[in-house]
């Protein structure tokens, strides 16, 4: 059974809204990362250390989808912004939502998202990356 999307993001935890509060789609995936770091063990085991991290990724977003995503952004000179998600984590065979502290990353052209040629108001491949990221 497909669960219903359940995807949030906000300045702060009290003020999360469904993405699509913002007029953003859900994103089509949302790869995990348990951990930011893997080492391996003297007797060949692999351990991850570190914060989580996500991508969220979509095909495409109109020019004012993506703009309401860079609202999030005080500046437009900041590269990253603190703010508060949910998304899905992996939990063994199982995706559970989960609230994170974050640090996001401003998708750049060439660098998470592509304008589409002959048009200046779609891009594809666009994604978010989040990382740092503390359950609240």
């Amino acid at each position: 059974m497909q669960q219903c999307p359940d995807y949030q993001i906000g300045l702060t935890a009290a003020t999360m809204k469904s993405v699509t509060w913002y007029g953003i789609p859900f994103p089509t995936e949302s790869p995990f990362q348990p951990y930011s770091v893997v080492r391996k063990c003297g007797n060949g085991d692999e351990k991850g250390y570190g914060f989580p991290s996500c991508v969220w990724l979509w095909e495409a977003l109109s020019q004012p989808q993506l703009d309401n995503l860079l609202s999030l952004f005080t500046n437009s000179t900041d590269a990253t912004v603190d703010l508060y998600i949910r998304t899905y984590k992996d939990v063994g065979n199982t995706r559970e939502t989960e609230d994170y502290l974050v640090k996001m990353f401003r998708p750049l052209d060439g660098n998470g998202k592509t304008p589409q040629p002959r048009s200046r108001f779609w891009y594809r491949g666009v994604s978010v990356r989040f990382a740092h990221m503390v359950e609240v």
